[in-house]
């Protein structure tokens, strides 16, 4: 059995189980009325829960495969501590990034993200950077306010500044 897949099996699925009936309940708002809905397939968070329904699908996959696979455990191919150091500071960096979205909105914090993610992972070219780390989160929040009409976090400090 392979434990560190059944461990990170059952912590998605703990995670998706938070997220589908804690996380979308409370922190989707609708800016329409509830009555506009009305015979229509898609609400706000119809997207959200259908992915993190999906998450939590193929989590319960990993902890059943884990869990059927009875074999000696085998090392990660590649597994070093750069890998890890690596997955540690992404993981630290989006912490980061999601707190930062409530402050300083979506425009501001992500080129900023884009940038030292891409940096960090070896392109130090800015002429690749810049218009990658700045053009992205455009096209982001413009395919979501056209596809779905939905607005990106705008960040406290902004709120009022229009």
């Amino acid at each position: 059995m392979n434990r560190t897949n059944l461990i990170v099996g059952i912590v998605f699925i703990i995670f998706s189980i938070i997220y589908y009936f804690y996380l979308i309940p409370t922190q989707i708002i609708s800016s329409t009325a509830e009555s506009e809905f009305a015979g229509r397939i898609f609400r706000p968070e119809t997207f959200p829960q259908i992915t993190i329904a999906i998450f939590g699908l193929v989590s319960v996959l990993l902890a059943g495969n884990a869990l059927r696979d009875r074999g000696s455990p085998e090392l990660m191919p590649g597994s070093s501590k750069r890998s890890s150091f690596q997955a540690f500071f992404v993981f630290i960096l989006a912490v980061v990034y999601v707190y930062a979205l409530e402050w300083l909105g979506f425009h501001l914090t992500s080129p900023i993200f884009l940038a030292i993610l891409i940096i960090f992972f070896g392109t130090r070219d800015w002429r690749f950077v810049a218009p990658v780390a700045l053009l992205t989160p455009v096209v982001i929040e413009r395919f979501f306010w056209f596809s779905f009409k939905v607005i990106l976090p705008e960040g406290e400090l902004f709120v009022g500044a229009s």
